[in-house]
């Protein structure tokens, strides 16, 4: 039987566990009395053979890496610590200054996998790279890797680099799927680990109905919960793994348990058959912004060009990368049962890429999406 615990780090001969343990969620509450609940579940998580711990400079003002540091600073050697820098801090003299604030943060010497956090559309990849270098030579980073990026922008940083890009994190789950259709194939071949992150799709999959006699079938075949079952048909693929956010000591030993077992081809088979993605072409008029779980959302395209919001990569910014052909992956949406005015659906995901959809065509060119039911 294959053994999915481990894998290697990109073509490095650097072990990492298949389930690692994200912390861009779940570590919300910068309540001070949790703390020692939080460094429990990182330290817990090591225990288990969780040695890949996911977090970012940007997760809860810095905090989420502070809880870090304090559960790993008397163990740092026997775990994995991967961080990331903002967008806004692409530039040479912001790299530096960012990692110096993670390693403070970290209470380490170095960063294991140091990660840009979003594509920079103004600041030159060469610039950003240097800073890297810089950063890999004094030792302080071991290896670096991309979130968020398109093929064509991996591509593009990878002609650039003198450095190997050992890593690309990107939404993947049983709902996302769009990452199979050319970034998986790609890393695969080229020995680039994909790291998922929400690879439960924050709890959706498993609310879902319709598809629950097929995973009560899976969990009674194979003796396991229906998250495991979903990892592990995310970390079947040669080059994936995953990072689920939790702080539920449950669900953390669920999910580290979820590597004990490979699946039939036949019922991996069955999965990808259930939830193959469709994606259909939808009038941008006919969809709804809507706050959604306290995000904020532009709901004009008159705001999302003024962007008081700051985000970034801004929508503007965004429009002339999809202009150029560039499109990171579909938007996700819901059908509304009611019709309200023009709107026949709900936007639940991609709010920045649905205004630079619009931005980019004026509004006169359907966008490309998923229909979560």
């Amino acid at each position: 039987m294959n053994d999915l615990k481990f894998k290697n780090l990109g073509n490095t001969k650097t072990i990492i566990s298949s389930i690692g343990l994200g912390t861009g969620t779940g570590f919300k509450e910068i309540d001070r009395k949790r703390d020692s609940q939080l460094i429990y579940v990182l330290q817990k998580a090591l225990g288990l053979g969780v040695n890949f711990i996911d977090t970012a400079e940007v997760y809860f003002q810095g905090h989420a890496e502070e809880l870090v540091g304090k559960a790993f600073k008397n163990n740092r050697n026997n775990v994995f610590i991967a961080t990331k820098f903002l967008p806004e801090h692409s530039s040479y003299k912001e790299v530096l200054k960012a990692c110096e604030g993670s390693l403070k943060r970290l209470q380490t010497d170095y960063i294991d996998l140091y990660q840009i956090h979003w594509p920079n559309p103004v600041i030159p990849f060469e610039e950003t790279l240097k800073a890297l270098e810089t950063l890999v030579k004094s030792g302080k980073v071991k290896y670096i890797g991309v979130c968020n990026f398109s093929l064509s922008l991996l591509k593009n940083i990878q002609k650039v680099s003198k450095l190997p890009i050992v890593s690309l994190q990107t939404e993947y789950n049983l709902l996302e799927r769009s990452a199979e259709t050319d970034l998986l194939p790609y890393c695969e071949r080229n020995k680039i680990t994909n790291i998922a992150y929400t690879p439960l799709n924050s709890g959706n999959i498993l609310k879902a109905q319709k598809n629950s006699k097929i995973f009560s079938n899976l969990s009674k075949k194979y003796n396991k919960t229906v998250s495991q079952i979903i990892l592990n048909f995310l970390i079947f693929h040669p080059s994936v793994v995953a990072i689920p956010a939790t702080t539920n000591i449950t669900h953390l030993e669920e999910n580290a348990k979820s590597t004990e077992f490979v699946m039939e081809k036949k019922d991996v088979h069955l999965l990808v058959k259930t939830f193959a993605t469709k994606l259909i072409y939808i009038d941008t008029a006919k969809i709804k912004v809507t706050t959604i779980d306290n995000h904020a959302a532009y709901k004009t395209v008159e705001e999302a060009l003024e962007n008081k919001l700051d985000f970034f990569p801004s929508p503007k910014m965004l429009s002339e990368d999809i202009h150029k052909g560039d499109f990171l992956k579909p938007v996700r949406v819901r059908a509304i049962q009611k019709k309200e005015n023009n709107f026949e659906y709900e936007l639940l995901g991609g709010r920045i890429r649905y205004w630079a959809w619009v931005i980019a065509f004026n509004g006169k060119k359907p966008v490309p999406s998923i229909i979560e039911e």
